[in-house]
Parts: structure tokens; C-alpha cells; sequence
């Protein structure tokens, strides 16, 4: 914050590293204080101090050049700098700020301004069109430049990120990935659409949901990258470690019973089904865009395929056998059949745990959105049922992924021990023992919005 803008555009390029957003506060034109945008409060100094502004910005784009990490691509990454904060000022760099940038630079170049106005005239238009729709070859062109540039100007990772995600919604196998990762939070998307009509508090999504939601973004935007770089061999792999099961016509027993008792799961069926009539009806106010349209079938599809396993895996849950009332070797085979289905449905027993934990502590969540206060209670007791039928299926099961970790733990940092003293007698020579250790895949920041 500045006594006036002039002075507080100074201190902001005097602070600016490309690392980070700045908030930018100063009295425009009015006498009020506000946030602004660089460009934003140029606009406002340009007649009064035209010089003055011309000579900072010449200053500053030369350092955000010099700071370049990769000497070829000093003049890009100034330009995207420019065409970030400074594009309200000029659709193109004005010829006085050219003239500063060539005499502050310690390396003047041949034919610097035409590189610098061309570059930042192009990518000033890659972000004035963020918000139009296009195809999909548009979106990725568009993340292509702005990703090469991340490296040296880092702010524009999240721009790049933005572009990246339309590519994903634009490519069935991306899709396909997303569906068979993210949780059913259709809970959530039940209570944000019931406070959008009433204007009530929407609960806060559980954070052990909202970790998967972002772990299955990172891994749709490291998929989608591969795919539209080159490295068709990793997303071959990624895509088929998570297959998706097929579509099935009827429920089976165990997701029948479960949707037959459980509200929220009839709402989830009910969402996919009401998203594929929006998708395909002939009068939908929809992109009909035909890449768009068939990533929107694979994904939902998939997401129902999903939701089936999901809905199978809590109704076999809350209706397992309870001792004795099978031959032990039948209740095994039970067992495993169960166990088999959590594994499809959620990849390991400690995210089903993550799962069940988190959905019933965000239905806990008072004060209980009015649509639902019928039913939670009931919907907890289930899902606290199958959650104590998770870890009855193998009480070792449930403490496993902890001790596994508290070993690696330990594989990794405990210190070499002393080598032992010679002792006299015959010699005897055991195997080395080895550990490959293989730490969890972190989870990630946001969740995927459906």
C-alpha cells in the first residue's frame, strides 16, 4: 500500500519476482482505496507521469528478463510477464517502455521490441480468451506456451493449470481417469445446490474427501500432459493401472439393498442420471461441442460404473454374516469376495476407511442442512455400520497401512549399525537384507468439480 499510485506501482515492481500474486493497494482517481491491478492503475498515472511510468516499467520488464532461468528465453518470459499485469495499460508494449527496456538491459539484442511486442500482443489475447469456450486443439495450443514459460515466470502456473483442466474435459481418457478416482461427493453438490435456491450455510466438504478430490486432479492433469506431450507410454500405463468396469443395465444385490435404504445414494444415481439428460437432450443450453460431448458420456458413464461398485461394496458391508452363521471355509471365500469389491471400488482398505470417516463427518456437520435432517441420522448409522464391518473383515487390515508406513519410517532413518568384531571360528555368511522403500503418493490440492 502506497500514498499515491505512482509510488505504490514503484514499490510493486520494486517487490515483483514472478513467484507470486501481490496485492496491490493505492487511492485511485476517486480518492478511494482499492486493490488494482498493475495495468489498472497505470492506465490511471500514463498522462500525468508518462515518463516516469515509462522508465519503471523499462526497469522492471529488464530485470523479469535477466531473472530468466534459460538465456534463450529471457524476452518470452519478459513478455508473458508483461502480458500478465500489464495488459489493461496496451494491447502491445509501447514504444517508450521498448526504448527503456533495450537501454536498462545489460544484454541488448537484435530485434528485441519486435520479440517482446509480438510476444506479449500474443499472449495478452491467450488470456483476454480464458473464458470463451473453444476446441480442444485451441486449449492445448494455449497451455503449451503458457506451460513452457512456467519455469521461468511460476506465476503463470495456475493460468496454465486453468488451460490444462479444459483440455482434460475435452479428452474421453482423461475422463475415464477422473471417474474412476474421485469420491462421490454428491452429498455435497446436493446441499450447494439446495443453499444456492434457499440461501442457506452449506456444510464444509471433509477434508479426507476433499484430499482424494484433489489427489484425482493431480493425477488427471499429469495424465492429460502426457497425453498432449508426447509421452503416450506413461498415460498408456496410468490408464491401465485404474481401469473402469462397464457400465452395467440392473444393480446387483449389494447395491440394490444399499440404494434401497440409503437416500444419498439414490441422489448420486439421480445426479449422473439427470447429467446425461442434460448432456444429450436436443434442446440443452450445453456446448455441443463433439470432443466436449464424448469425454461428458465417458465420464459419466464411468462415474455411474463407479457408483454401482460403491453402492455394491456398503451394501455387502452392512449385510455380511455375522459369526457362525456360515462353515468357516464359506465365510472366508465371503471374505475375500468382499474384500476383492473394497479394493475395486476405492484401490485400498485405508482409502475406503478415509471415505466412510470423512462422509460421516461432514453429514455430522451441524447446523443439518433442512432437505436432509430426516434422513442423516439413519445415513450416519449405515455408514458407521459398514465402517465397523470394514475393519472386522481383517482386524489386522485396519491398523496395516499405519504400521507399514511407521516401518518405512524407520527403514529410511534409522542409522547403520556398528560393524561387529571378529570373531574366531568358521565363517558363516548370511544374505544381505534389503528394503525398497516406495513412499505413498502425496495427496494433492482442487477437487475436481462434477
Amino acid at each position: 500500500m502506497a500514498p499515491d499510485p505512482l509510488a505504490a506501482l514503484r514499490r510493486w515492481t520494486e517487490l515483483d519476482d514472478g513467484r507470486g500474486q501481490l496485492v496491490l493497494l493505492a487511492r485511485g482517481p476517486g480518492g478511494g482505496l482499492r486493490e488494482y491491478t498493475p495495468g489498472e492503475l497505470a492506465t490511471y498515472v500514463a498522462d500525468e507521469h508518462e515518463a516516469q511510468l515509462h522508465d519503471l516499467l523499462g526497469e522492471w520488464l529488464a530485470r523479469r528478463a535477466a531473472a530468466a532461468n534459460r538465456p534463450e528465453d529471457r524476452w518470452p518470459a519478459a513478455a508473458a510477464a508483461w502480458a500478465l499485469h500489464w495488459r489493461e495499460l496496451n494491447d502491445s508494449l509501447p514504444g517508450p517502455v521498448l526504448d527503456a527496456v533495450v537501454a536498462a538491459a545489460e544484454f541488448p539484442e537484435g530485434n528485441v521490441a519486435a520479440r517482446l511486442a509480438t510476444d506479449a500482443g500474443r499472449l495478452a489475447l491467450i488470456f483476454e480468451r480464458l473464458e470463451l469456450p473453444r476446441g480442444r486443439a485451441q486449449y492445448i495450443e494455449d497451455w503449451l506456451q503458457l506451460d513452457y514459460l512456467t519455469e521461468d515466470v511460476p506465476v503463470l502456473r495456475a493460468t496454465a493449470e486453468v488451460l490444462l483442466d479444459q483440455v482434460a474435459l475435452h479428452d474421453h481418457r482423461a475422463q475415464r481417469l477422473r471417474a474412476a478416482l474421485e469420491p462421490d461427493v454428491s452429498d455435497h453438490r446436493e446441499d450447494v445446490a439446495h443453499a444456492m435456491r434457499t440461501g442457506a450455510a452449506v456444510p464444509v466438504l471433509d477434508e479426507q474427501r476433499t484430499a482424494q478430490l484433489l489427489l484425482a486432479r493431480q493425477a488427471v492433469r499429469e495424465l492429460t500432459a502426457a497425453l498432449h506431450t508426447g509421452r503416450d507410454g506413461f498415460a498408456d500405463r496410468v490408464m491401465e493401472t485404474f481401469p473402469v468396469p462397464p457400465r452395467l443395465i440392473g444393480a446387483s444385490w449389494g447395491a440394490q439393498m444399499w440404494r434401497d435404504a440409503s437416500p444419498a445414494a439414490q441422489t448420486a444415481v439421480a445426479q449422473v442420471r439427470e447429467q446425461r439428460e442434460a448432456v444429450f437432450a436436443q434442446d440443452s443450453d450445453l456446448p455441443r461441442e463433439p470432443e466436449l460431448m464424448q469425454a461428458s458420456r465417458t465420464y459419466l458413464e464411468a462415474r455411474g460404473a463407479m457408483l454401482h461398485i460403491l453402492h455394491d461394496v456398503l451394501g455387502r458391508l452392512t449385510h455380511l454374516p455375522g459369526p457362525g452363521v456360515l462353515p468357516e471355509q464359506l465365510a472366508e471365500i465371503g471374505t475375500a469376495q468382499a474384500s476383492a469389491r473394497i479394493t475395486q471400488a476405492f484401490g485400498t482398505l485405508d482409502r475406503a476407511r478415509q471415505f466412510l470417516a470423512g462422509q460421516i463427518a461432514y453429514l455430522q456437520q451441524e447446523p443439518v442442512p433442512p432437505h436432509r435432517a430426516q434422513w442423516t441420522p439413519g445415513e450416519i448409522e449405515r455408514l458407521t455400520a459398514a465402517q465397523d464391518a470394514l475393519d472386522q473383515l481383517d482386524p489386522y487390515a485396519a491398523h496395516a497401512d499405519t504400521i507399514r508406513r511407521r516401518a518405512q519410517a524407520l527403514t529410511r532413518t534409522a542409522p547403520a549399525p556398528p560393524a561387529a568384531a571378529p570373531v574366531a571360528g568358521p565363517a558363516t555368511t548370511r544374505p544381505a537384507a534389503r528394503a525398497s522403500v516406495h513412499p505413498a503418493a502425496p495427496d494433492r490440492a482442487p477437487g475436481v468439480g462434477r
